[in-house]
């Protein structure tokens, strides 16, 4: 849902010459109808009633909105703060208006910038001007609307996620004890009613994150699927649609409803993580590469799985996208070592791939030259032999550092028996077999 904040004086103010203005029939006639067209509403610093710093308040709400409407009618210093604050912390979607005929004319520093006009003793006359304004810079692609962002391109944009936004306690007991009772409704309509509230967008987060963990795959899509739309960048959010969108296309392949758009979803939110550089930790990239890696294991198994022949489907499988899959996992486990389950995928893979180059002709058919596919098939040999010697390891120092009954633990014990019948012939001596 769109979150429009409106910097504006109150009540009835005068210009410089003693005009006075009715700011409130300004909301009420011209603003309210034009933000009306869109189904959104436009709070003020005058909505804040929780006792506290009503500055720290207003400082959230002008980085969390995702479009501001400014009022530069008279020489109003609150105004002016707000809307310098706005410029200073977001790149674009500041709207400014400007009510006509009054004596204060726009301040130097704001001289150039472009303002709808307005009539300020006929304000709704201009509602249908406002609303092209709204309706053009909700779609804009233009990089910012900011002066200070202009002048300084390379200048970080405040992630409005970062804001401090606290979610009443009342509230969080109660999305708790709707994961005990595993109650998806419970979950879903609470995903309703906390639309448009101060703390919806970490309240979606840790719902959304509730509804996973029930596999509530179809409530938690419509979840994340919000918050992504209004922070585009969230990681958990666009790790937890990456797996959704996948299992999605998974269940309506399998009942026999082909959706490819539905595989591209799940690649364009891991290109997402991926694209965001320091702004992601060690862990969540190797969970970006390894869902990577799932995506191509399951365009690669869908690619044979209904061939009966099975000289057919070692020759369909024998193809680039298996590497690219073990490599995206292989990158995966390189990136966090903890990340034993994408190390373990990548021997895998890497073990099936060594399997197939058995047959040189298919497996030199899918390298563009015969050379390459030697020299990949030898660094392929070597990269197996470094994980079967370290996964070991890795699985019994996850199996020390987990705590029973989390959820990564039981695959950490399955994890020997990967290595074993995926013809690993280094396993840990310890008692990771008997856990």
């Amino acid at each position: 849902m769109t979150r429009v904040f409106v910097i504006r004086p109150f009540g009835i103010k005068p210009d410089s010459a003693g005009k006075l203005i009715d700011f409130n029939r300004v909301h009420d006639g011209l603003i309210t109808p034009a933000l009306g067209t869109f189904g959104i509403a436009g709070g003020t610093t005058g909505d804040i009633v929780e006792p506290g710093n009503i500055r720290e308040d207003m400082f959230k709400l002008l980085v969390e909105a995702d479009l501001v409407i400014a009022d530069l009618t008279i020489h109003n210093a609150n105004v002016f703060y707000e809307l310098g604050i706005r410029h200073a912390l977001r790149k674009k979607r500041s709207i400014l208006i400007k009510g006509k005929p009054v004596a204060d004319g726009p301040v130097f520093d704001l001289l150039t910038d472009r303002y709808l006009a307005y009539t300020v003793d006929k304000p709704e006359e201009s509602v249908v001007e406002l609303t092209e304004v709204i309706r053009q810079a909700l779609a804009s692609e233009r990089d910012t609307d900011s002066p200070i962002f202009k002048m300084l391109p390379t200048l970080p944009e405040v992630e409005p996620a970062a804001v401090s936004q606290v979610i009443p306690n009342e509230l969080i007991e109660e999305i708790d004890r709707a994961r005990a009772a595993h109650s998806m409704g419970w979950l879903r309509l609470l995903a309703k009613e906390v639309e448009g509230l101060r703390f919806e967008w970490p309240a979606l987060r840790m719902i959304g994150q509730a509804q996973w963990d029930l596999e509530d795959y179809d409530g938690a899509l419509t979840t994340f699927v919000k918050v992504v739309e209004v922070y585009p960048n969230d990681v958990a959010a666009n790790l937890a649609l990456a797996n959704i969108y996948e299992r999605r296309y998974r269940k309506e392949r399998a009942q026999g409803r082909n959706q490819p758009q539905l595989f591209a979803a799940s690649d364009a939110a891991i290109a997402r993580v991926l694209s965001l550089g320091q702004g992601v930790t060690a862990a969540q990239r190797a969970e970006a590469l390894a869902l990577k890696g799932r995506n191509k294991k399951t365009s690669w198994r869908l690619s044979f799985e209904t061939v009966p022949d099975q000289a057919e489907r070692r020759r369909i499988a024998t193809s680039a996208t298996l590497r690219e899959a073990y490599e995206a996992y292989r990158d995966a486990y390189l990136t966090d070592l903890n990340h034993f389950w994408s190390g373990l995928a990548a021997f895998q893979l890497g073990q099936i791939a060594l399997d197939l180059s058995k047959d040189a002709e298919e497996w030199e058919a899918s390298f563009p030259s015969n050379g390459g596919a030697s020299y990949y098939r030898e660094k392929l040999r070597q990269s197996v032999d470094q994980l079967s010697a370290l996964l070991p390891l890795v699985i019994d120092a996850a199996l020390e550092r987990l705590p029973e009954g989390h959820k990564d633990r039981v695959w950490a014990k399955m994890g020997p028996a990967d290595l074993f019948f995926g013809g690993a012939e280094r396993l840990s001596r310890r008692s990771t077999l008997s856990r």
